[in-house]
């Protein structure tokens, strides 16, 4: 028990490693996103190169830390007996126990022990890729599955009836990827082995106390030459590795604060965590140090480290426009605001009634709605996942549909608006911007980044790999892009001293997707510049090119909340209040939501005045003077997740205001699933004669599964394969109960995301009365039967199996190649593919 009490002791003294040291191994035992960062492709170099990182910014920090500590406890103790104290603590032999080996060596298996976590980590992260890849029992079976059916048994149990006649399961993988990560994590478990015997040569001759202690242990005749000449050397004193470590860590302090985009580009995702969680020791170090010279010298402490820590929240509170969301005057913005303006100016956002018209015409069925095939896509929010699986599916469509012209109508030319959430709304924009850029209708994709998965460096003959010629292709590559490695580095480093910081880290989020599209579509991985920049995500929102260009480009519609109010802000290329500005055509559209222009054009708190009799609009009129925003800014809006990115905030300000009008957050918090916008809209569309085809994509892993409930319908019917009719039984662990005041709230705030959402695809799949609704979903289970379409591009392993559960994708603002495979391979579900056919069978052409 004393000894235990001395260790708790020691990591009091050393508390800054020793958080350090918790918080790595909280990364790695609880938070599957951090452990699938290891799963990057990163080659050879990556993997030496993140071990190098480990070593030099974590480990040693940990350890110099440490040994700082327990030295500078150690010298006031001296103090304390030099100057005839007589403090039992410090007089009493069985406690004063510094001298003690395990004191001697309490820094050194602390920074021993960020090796046990990384380890850790690449164990778990192995474990998560295999749970469900080689199943041999029912209940695992049920566990991968989330429902296992009679047919999922049986096929478990000839699986093991074969095994026992051959002596062993079957080895295969379900996706090369896999064993191509598992390759890459027992690599990478070699370097750091590699690093952690470095370590270990490099902290023993650092400290001549332990080298002492080894050679005296050992005795003459066991002691090791080879380690006498290993360690020996000059010394450098404890103020000498004090000043190199701050030197070191400064720099690479000001490099993550004024370059947090190149930063990652160069040491890469995986690297994020040594960084994150070594590269402040230093700092801290120096400020706990001179806290307790403060001690020494007057005997009084002051608490630095908090009193910084405070300082800091309270002046970046003091940094108004910190959170501002980015606005602009873009050469539309202006042209629309000069007083000669011609009539060639493109107008910001369009009337619905308008764009009716314009769709109709385009494709070619004004005087026959009937006719009219009309699509509408919802996609779910859920980040980087949301985003990839939304460009997956809609590239397929694309491409199904331009490859065979005669037989489909064009699927982008058919869809008349995209409404997404968060991650679903960067793959909504990212393919209405691809549209835009594309040149008679091929992928403008020209440059390969290695971070997708189809990025093999091997040239591929199956045209649905290249992007240069694949629509699913080149959309997966625009939406593969690391986007959480600079948010996490400006939550970490920039946001703190917002005094200093040129922005937070949702522009550098905005400016993570500017850079990625650029380089994939233009070959310069570069931000957006001035105003006349218009390249990908550099566009200004709201402003849609001549029709008659390049054919009709969907309307999106991008979906966030607001703080204040709880109601729903969008950014939408169509204007929000009514359908039409025409005083005997007005009536309402969109009553709650709000167009995210209207709050920043004008002092939208302003009371009403009496209105004249006769109005040639039915709306206010001054929209038209809120500066633009970019594409890239319009999507982050709708995708600013908790922690992630702050609220936006939104201003007006003219010669005797500056207000804030609104704070902005995710989407999702109001509903994730899209759907709410496109109802709206519905009704318009439907006094029109037209009966859209909805097309609802959801990336959160789903399964099926009949429930026996009392009062319920027992048969099968559509609507009950859309909304899921299992509620799972609810948690009743022993920190529910203890912390029941805090937990109850924060429970139903989250899962109200859930039942606003199955609310949702309960009205959509009501109103549309005629229509289809076609819900393609990312599942547990992925079915495997290979008929229907040709859409299932290097079918998974069977297993024995007809239905087989993949390695669970994360939800991240970054997805490791294995996670992109997963996705893709969503579209060999027999059930996705016999989806995407009802979509077809609705953009079929009529026979002539």
């Amino acid at each position: 028990m004393s000894s235990f009490r001395h260790c708790l002791r020691l990591a009091w003294v050393c508390k800054t490693s020793a958080f350090s040291l918790l918080a790595g191994f909280a990364l790695m035992l609880f938070f599957t996103e951090a452990r699938d960062l290891f799963n990057d492709r990163i080659g050879t170099l990556g993997l030496v190169q993140y071990a190098a990182l480990v070593l030099l910014v974590w480990s040693l920090q940990i350890w110099h830390s440490a040994k700082c500590a327990i030295d500078a406890r150690t010298r006031l103790r001296k103090s304390q007996l030099t100057d005839g104290g007589s403090n039992k603590e410090v007089e009493d032999p069985a406690r004063d126990t510094f001298d003690s080996q395990l004191t001697r060596t309490f820094p050194l298996l602390l920074g021993l022990l960020t090796f046990a976590a990384v380890w850790t980590g690449l164990f778990l992260s192995r474990k998560d890729i295999l749970v469900c890849e080689q199943i041999q029992t029912g209940e695992r079976l049920r566990s991968c599955l989330g429902y296992a059916f009679t047919q999922d048994l049986g096929d478990l149990q000839t699986a093991q009836e074969a095994a026992k006649k051959s002596g062993w399961l079957t080895s295969d993988y379900s996706l090369p990827e896999v064993g191509e990560a598992l390759s890459h994590l027992g690599v990478l478990a070699i370097f750091i082995g590699i690093a952690a015997i470095i370590y270990l040569v490099v902290t023993l001759r650092l400290d001549r106390t332990i080298f002492g202690y080894l050679n005296k242990r050992l005795g003459p005749k066991t002691r090791l030459p080879w380690l006498a000449d290993a360690l020996t050397g000059i010394t450098l004193t404890a103020e000498k590795r004090t000043l190199a470590n701050l030197v070191v860590m400064g720099f690479l302090f000001a490099v993550a604060f004024y370059l947090p985009l190149e930063l990652t580009d160069w040491a890469g995702r995986a690297a994020l965590i040594p960084i994150l969680l070594g590269s402040w020791i230093p700092l801290v170090d120096y400020l706990v140090n001179l806290s307790g010279r403060i001690q020494e010298r007057f005997e009084f402490r002051w608490p630095i480290v908090a009193t910084a820590i405070v300082a800091l929240a309270v002046v970046s509170t003091y940094v108004d426009r910190f959170h501002d969301i980015r606005i602009y005057r873009s050469p539309h913005w202006q042209a629309v605001q000069a007083p000669s303006a011609s009539s060639k100016a493109t107008s910001r956002q369009i009337y619905i009634e308008e764009a009716i018209d314009k769709w109709m015409a385009l494709n070619g069925c004004t005087n026959a709605p009937a006719d009219c095939r009309m699509v509408l896509v919802a996609a779910e929010g859920g980040a980087s996942r949301a985003a990839f699986f939304t460009a997956t599916v809609l590239g397929t469509l694309l491409d199904i549909t331009r490859s065979e012209r005669d037989k489909y109508i064009d699927f982008a030319q058919a869809t008349f608006a995209l409404s997404g959430v968060s991650g679903g709304a960067l793959g909504t924009t990212t393919f209405r911007t691809a549209l835009k850029e594309s040149t008679e209708g091929t992928p403008p994709c020209r440059f390969v980044d290695p971070i997708w998965f189809g990025a093999t460096g091997v040239e591929t003959s199956t045209p649905n790999r290249d992007p240069t010629k694949s629509w699913r292709a080149c959309l997966q590559l625009l939406t593969a892009g690391d986007y959480l490695s600079p948010a996490i580095v400006g939550l970490s480093f920039r946001d703190h001293f917002a005094l200093l910081a040129p922005s937070n880290r949702a522009v550098l989020l905005e400016q993570a997707i500017e850079r990625h599209y650029n380089k994939v579509v233009h070959g310069k991985k570069t931000a957006c510049g001035g105003p006349e920049d218009e390249r990908g995500f550099c566009g200004a929102f709201g402003y849609l090119s001549p029709h008659d260009a390049k054919g009709w480009q969907p309307l999106l519609l991008l979906n966030a909340t607001s703080m204040d109010n709880g109601r729903p802000i969008l950014m939408s290329d169509i204007y929000t209040a009514v359908t039409s500005a025409a005083s005997q055509k007005c009536k309402g559209l969109f009553v709650v939501a709000q167009n995210a222009f209207e709050l920043y054009a004008t002092n939208p708190f302003t009371p009403t005045e009496p209105l004249p009799d006769v109005m040639e609009s039915c709306v206010y009129s001054k929209l038209e003077r809120a500066a633009d925003m970019r594409l890239s800014t319009a999507t982050v809006l709708s995708a600013r997740f908790p922690i992630i990115s702050p609220a936006g905030h939104f201003r007006y300000e003219d010669e005797f205001r500056n207000i804030i009008t609104d704070h902005v957050v995710d989407g999702g918090y109001f509903d994730n699933s899209g759907l709410e916008s496109l109802i709206q809209i519905i009704p318009a569309l439907n006094a029109r004669g037209l009966r859209p085809t909805v097309l609802y994509l959801t990336n959160d892993p789903w399964f099926f599964k009949e429930a026996i409930r009392a009062g319920r319908p027992h048969s099968t019917s559509s609507v009950s394969r859309i909304l899921n009719p299992t509620l799972e039984p609810p948690q009743q662990g022993f920190w529910s109960r203890a912390l029941s005041w805090i937990m109850e709230p924060v429970a139903t705030i989250y899962k109200l995301r859930s039942g606003h959402k199955e609310a949702a695809l309960e009205r959509a799949h009501d109103l549309l009365d005629g229509s289809v609704f076609v819900p393609i979903r990312v599942r547990r289970g992925v079915y495997l039967r290979g008929t229907g379409l040709p859409v299932c591009i290097d079918q998974p392993a069977r297993q024995g199996r007809s239905r087989i559960s993949l390695y669970h994708p994360v939800m991240s603002w970054w997805l490791s190649p294995i996670t992109q495979r997963v996705l893709d391979a969503q579209l060999c579900d027999q059930e996705n593919i016999n989806a995407l056919g009802v979509v077809l069978r609705e953009l079929k052409r009529p026979a002539t």
